[in-house]
């Protein structure tokens, strides 16, 4: 039931409210009620969940004008360590209310947020969702905008407050949550690849692969919302289904790295849940099974695909930091000449081809990954320097082990997204 409503909320449904947000306070620790505060002269009102522009207030229309989101995402699909300047409405945005950024980095810096959940959890959308994806992009854009201009410090700042931003989201289980982490995430990496000076601590969170665990114990978890809910009885074969069918096909799943995951099918992967469930024996049951792979499933095989897409993209970027670091160390102010490690480790099938030179470096993700079916990607590649280095070749490496895949997953061939 958790993917029907995350996805319903997405596509702008909700349920009602439990009372107006003048009434109930959100904010439960002082960080949160700082961005409460100080947002709203962003344009960000955590009290008002309307996408309606016409109801904006003048900092809300001075948020849509400048677009920080849009700058961001050009800006970290290019594969190289450039910033291009910040169009004019978007530095005029920052520049007039460098107040209220700095007092929520400030805030951020300090501790996560913690934020009040509606009393129902089948209620959506939470209060502080929307806002909370909106600051996102601001402060992205904030430490990309304080890099271009030389203050690594401040660049380091307000990426750590984006950061302690998406801690809630990332640490919940329920697949709304981590929707909102993934794209916090993705920026994140994409920001880092363009810092010459990156915090030590990136290197720790690049390299846990929290994103991959999390999405499966968010899957995992989706049977429990069934529990939550008066309408269905334990007898009910869609109650049942959602109970089991979550679950198995979250275990199947870990035994396979992030690449080969996202490469199976939707027939490939409803094995996972098939194999757990008791042949069907009625019209109903089989329906049951039907509207569950036709509406459920392509959701939970679209996540997997956007966050084995992260886990290389993370991964990219960890081994980009790690050049840095190495280059920062040597004398010279060289880039090394091989990476340590070539192979993946979150796919270990592929590997990293690099090259360097006097001019730059250039470090290329050789395997194979399923897009997601919708928005930006990162590349996955990347390129530093005044030039181009000599032409990558695949750096050299050990013949892994194959992954172990259950023969049940292979029976049958993949079934492309709808």
């Amino acid at each position: 039931m958790a993917l029907a409503a995350a996805f319903l909320f997405l596509m702008g449904f909700g349920g009602p409210s439990d009372g107006p947000l003048e009434s109930r306070s959100i904010a439960l620790n002082g960080t949160a009620s700082v961005l409460v505060e100080r947002a709203v002269a962003l344009g960000i009102d955590f009290g008002n969940e309307s996408l309606d522009e016409n109801e904006l207030s003048a900092d809300g229309q001075a948020l849509t004008q400048a677009s920080p989101g849009a700058w961001l995402d050009a800006q970290i699909q290019v594969g190289d360590e450039s910033i291009a300047e910040a169009p004019r409405a978007l530095r005029e945005y920052l520049e007039a209310r460098g107040d209220s950024v700095w007092s929520i980095v400030a805030a951020l810096e300090k501790q996560p947020p913690e934020w009040k959940d509606p009393k129902d959890r089948l209620v959506l959308p939470f209060p502080y969702l929307l806002p909370s994806i909106r600051l996102q992009k601001v402060l992205l854009a904030v430490a990309l905008n304080e890099e271009r201009n030389g203050n690594s410090i401040n660049a380091s700042r307000a990426l750590e407050a984006s950061w302690s931003l998406a801690r809630p989201f990332a640490e919940r289980s329920l697949l709304i949550h981590q929707i909102v982490a993934v794209a916090a995430q993705k920026g994140q990496a994409g920001v880092l690849r363009k810092m010459k000076e990156p915090a030590l601590q990136w290197l720790g969170r690049l390299g846990n692969n929290e994103p991959w665990r999390q999405i499966l114990d968010s899957v995992t978890r989706d049977g429990d919302w069934s529990e939550a809910s008066d309408a269905l009885t334990s007898a009910d074969p869609f109650s049942e289904l959602i109970r089991k069918a979550p679950r198995s096909i979250a275990e199947g799943l870990e035994k396979l790295p992030p690449c080969d995951a996202a490469a199976l099918g939707e027939e490939e992967v409803w094995h996972f849940a098939a194999r757990e469930l008791v042949m069907a024996s009625s019209q109903e049951t089989a329906e049951s099974r039907r509207v569950y792979r036709e509406i459920f499933l392509p959701n939970v095989l679209s996540m997997i695909h956007r966050v084995a897409r992260l886990s290389v993209d993370r991964e990219l970027t960890l081994e980009i930091l790690k050049l840095r670091f190495e280059k920062a160390g040597d004398p010279a102010g060289r880039w090394p000449e091989k990476m340590l490690n070539a192979v993946s480790a979150v796919c270990p099938a592929a590997s990293y081809s690099y090259r360097s030179g006097a001019n730059g470096m250039e470090i290329r993700f050789e395997g194979s990954i399923v897009d997601p079916p919708s928005g930006s990607v990162l590349p996955l590649s990347f390129r530093s320097g005044h030039s181009r280095p000599p032409e990558l070749t695949p750096s050299p490496t050990p013949t892994p082990a194959p992954p172990e895949i259950e023969p049940e997953a292979l029976d049958s061939s993949d079934t492309p997204e709808p």
